[in-house]
């Protein structure tokens, strides 16, 4: 991080208590559905237990945003996709990443595997941004998005 890349910190105003209301009955609902898969898999002796599966990355993939000098720059690490086929878009402040592959291999034995894999991931933005003077640049399993603030005034 440069010296003058700060952290985004996102600090929660104080809730009112219907906010904390929503917020309880949805972390009561998050267990109850993991207590739902878990016992729905729990037949399979070999299958780890899913306690906690909708909270923990997957596929390897990581996003960071920071701000910027009057700009959100958001830095995707995409292992094993190629470039070619993310598609990065903006509408209102959510940042929408998206990354569609295709698979046709064929085995020793002669026949045919074939497969399709989907990735996306949506990023809310802590405010809006410029969507027509968005920069992405791609590069071997990285994906780096700078997204100039609306009201920031532009350096080029």
């Amino acid at each position: 991080m440069t010296e003058s890349a700060q952290p985004l910190i996102v600090r929660p105003r104080a809730l009112d208590p219907w906010d904390e209301d929503v917020l309880a009955h949805m972390w009561r609902m998050e267990r109850q559905m993991d207590r739902i898969f878990d016992e729905a898999f729990s037949e399979f002796r070999a299958a780890p237990s899913l306690q906690g599966y909708f909270n923990q990355p997957r596929f390897g993939s990581s996003v960071d945003l920071q701000e910027e000098k009057g700009q959100y720059v958001v830095r995707a690490y995409l292992p094993n996709r190629n470039m070619d086929d993310v598609n990065v878009t903006v509408k209102d402040q959510t940042l929408t990443i998206e990354a569609k592959a295709e698979n046709d291999t064929k085995e020793k034995d002669g026949s045919r595997i074939s497969g399709k894999t989907y990735y996306s991931q949506l990023l809310t933005l802590p405010g809006p941004v410029k969507v027509d003077k968005m920069k992405v640049d791609k590069k071997e399993g990285m994906l780096i998005i700078t997204l100039p603030k609306h009201g920031a005034s532009s350096a080029s």
